[in-house]
């Protein structure tokens, strides 16, 4: 038997009947598991029937809403059934509000601290247009032959 990680096990069937056979697996992890012999394969679910959460699948936002104002956060449906609205999303310091009509702020948590940044071109003008130049007309040689 094939555990949820992956882990394969081996499960010993006995005949309970003629043509039922049964086998137990003491310490069974919750999850899928698959059982086959080769030619036959079966699938066989351990766990609660209605785990807790798929007990309320429906989409609400009175749910969210207490964390998100002890958090200064805000709470808003991108869709309407119809229609989808996106809100503007923005860096906001860490005391700014993280919301507003139309937008939504992300803080900026300030855990780093961007020293400095160095470029350095790849290809300098002349060079590249150069080995531009010399590519295709390469290619166009190697093609005309």
């Amino acid at each position: 038997m094939t555990k949820p990680g992956g882990e394969v096990e081996v499960l010993t069937l006995n005949e309970a009947e003629p043509g039922l056979w049964r086998g137990v697996m003491e310490d069974a992890p919750l999850g899928l598991h698959r059982a086959d012999d080769g030619t036959l394969t079966a699938l066989a679910h351990i766990g609660p029937a209605n785990p807790t959460e798929f007990q309320d699948v429906i989409s609400t936002t009175e749910r969210l809403a207490p964390i998100a104002e002890a958090t200064g956060g805000s709470v808003a449906r991108i869709s309407d059934g119809s229609s989808v609205s996106l809100p503007r999303i923005s860096a906001v310091s860490a005391r700014a509000p993280a919301e507003g009509r139309g937008w939504i702020g992300l803080r900026r948590s300030e855990a780093t601290v961007l020293k400095s940044i160095d470029q350095l071109p790849l290809l300098g003008g002349i060079l590249g247009l150069v080995l531009l130049v010399g590519g295709f007309a390469a290619l166009w040689w190697r093609e005309a032959r």
